[in-house]
């Protein structure tokens, strides 16, 4: 008797939101953490330190992809509470989250330059959605699908970060795919 793939859309809704879980309890210990040292009086350039590698023992992962995880789920929940409160819901999965900061996480330098403020301010609007098309683990640098408010639909393709050299050069390619 063949089973149906009914369950599965529930799954991932529940990957999703055990992963908006995680980020949050990392976040709230690496606070925690970064508290105790300061109360401690440790010295300003070791305070933070230990923090992946405790989280990588409890999740049995090596302290770099911890170091990672715990920068993304920072990044979600100070930077982009609007992608984090999608993921919390399950409307997102976690890699598609986790692209969406590695997608924006260099806007905020250029907000402190003077450039891309309105941006960084747009995507956590309502009604914008990102979708992951191409991760780029074999094509090269990967592709999002973003949907505005009023139905039009871009591909954006991160830039190669082995041919960019300069923060001058042409910016990322979005390409116009139509509207609803």
């Amino acid at each position: 008797m063949r089973r149906g793939l009914i369950g599965l859309p529930g799954l991932e809704k529940l990957r999703a939101v055990t992963s908006a879980l995680q980020a949050a309890e990392s976040v709230r210990f690496a606070q925690s953490q970064v508290a105790e040292q300061l109360a401690a009086d440790t010295y300003p350039t070791a305070i933070g330190r230990g923090i992946a590698e405790q989280i990588g023992l409890a999740c049995r992962i090596s302290p770099v992809t911890a170091a990672r995880r715990v920068n993304t789920a920072r990044a979600l929940w100070f930077e982009l509470p609007d992608t984090y409160s999608q993921l919390t819901a399950g409307e997102l999965s976690a890699r598609v989250a986790e692209t969406i900061v590695c997608e924006t996480r260099h806007l905020d330098a250029d907000i402190e330059a003077g450039g891309c403020e309105r941006g960084n301010d747009v995507r956590e609007m309502p009604g914008w959605r990102i979708s992951l098309i191409d991760c780029g683990f074999h094509s090269g640098p990967h592709t999002i699908h973003i949907t505005t408010p009023t139905g039009h639909h871009y591909l954006s393709r991160a830039p190669d970060p082995l041919m960019r050299t300069e923060a001058s050069e042409e910016p990322d390619r979005i390409d116009d795919v139509g509207q609803d």
